[in-house]
């Protein structure tokens, strides 16, 4: 497809044959804590879910457009023996956000995505995941995650950026919901 192609498949959102040669996602990610926001008191049983969105097609400057294409959505795992286990120690929003960013990586992984932005509303997981902060908490975790976005980062390009929460962003919002249903399984 050439670049002229590649726009006028971007601003018609067209699903001809050569407007989907190149998979191009935008995925939004949440993480929701019942009562314990930042991990202080937060326990093992604290209730904390995960949720993403994935959206096909150009979601504009209000990331309000293009269409819902996948989303999922689950509670953060911390029973050590159990076979979803990725590391979170607590049931925290920051563990939720890490969560959150770790099943969008695996929906990656599994599809035909060859190009895919992700937004998430948390500053902490993005920089854990994608940048050069050292934990302090929530070690194991963030090991798993960063190396496991490394790997799928050999196969596709993956760029980030933060999302303000709460500003009415639609598809920001989905993942909201969707984490907060997360944490309430």
């Amino acid at each position: 497809m050439t670049t002229n192609q590649s726009d006028v498949c971007l601003k018609k959102q067209e699903r001809r044959a050569e407007c989907v040669t190149r998979m191009e996602y935008t995925i939004y990610t949440d993480g929701s804590a019942h009562g314990h926001l930042d991990g202080d008191g937060a326990t093992k049983s604290t209730p904390a879910g995960w949720g993403f969105v994935v959206v096909q097609g150009p979601t504009g400057l209000n990331h309000d457009n293009g269409e819902e294409y996948h989303l999922d959505y689950g509670r953060v795992i911390t029973d050590t023996g159990h076979p979803l286990y990725i590391g979170a120690e607590i049931g925290s929003n920051n563990t939720a956000e890490l969560s959150a960013i770790y099943h969008a990586l695996e929906w990656i992984k599994s599809s035909d995505a060859t190009s895919v932005a992700i937004y998430s509303d948390s500053n902490y997981a993005l920089n854990m995941v994608f940048g050069n902060w050292t934990p302090n908490t929530n070690k194991k975790l963030i090991d798993t995650i960063s190396k496991f976005a490394k790997e799928v980062q050999r196969s596709v390009t993956i760029s980030n950026a933060h999302i303000r929460a709460h500003s009415g962003f639609k598809w920001n919002e989905v993942a909201d919901r969707l984490a907060d249903r997360g944490a309430r399984r």
